[in-house]
């Protein structure tokens, strides 16, 4: 995949997520830019989960001090440990 994403991190911190649309049992099989290109629409929510989950815990850091929103460095507290449970799903 050519892709000028990395151009962009050069300037500034980020991240890509990249999702899967083919399903082949419904016939979604096409390429990205081919004229009868389909996508599983199921995948657009299973996409945003860990999108939104990543998105949020920034924000949360970026509120708390412990992500810097400029550098988006991470400064976890001593002995402060992710509580939260470890997510499951299609996407996993």
């Amino acid at each position: 995949m050519s892709e000028d994403f990395a151009f962009y991190l050069e300037k500034a911190p980020g991240a890509m997520f990249r999702l899967g649309v083919q399903h082949p049992a419904r016939g979604t099989m096409r390429p990205l830019h081919h004229g009868e290109f389909t996508l599983d629409e199921d995948a657009i929510g299973v996409g945003a989960a860990p999108m939104l989950d990543a998105a949020s815990r920034f924000l949360e850091g970026a509120a708390d001090g412990s992500i810097s929103p400029v550098t988006s460095s991470a400064r976890p507290s001593p002995g402060s440990g992710d509580a939260r449970p470890k997510e499951t799903g299609p996407w996993r």
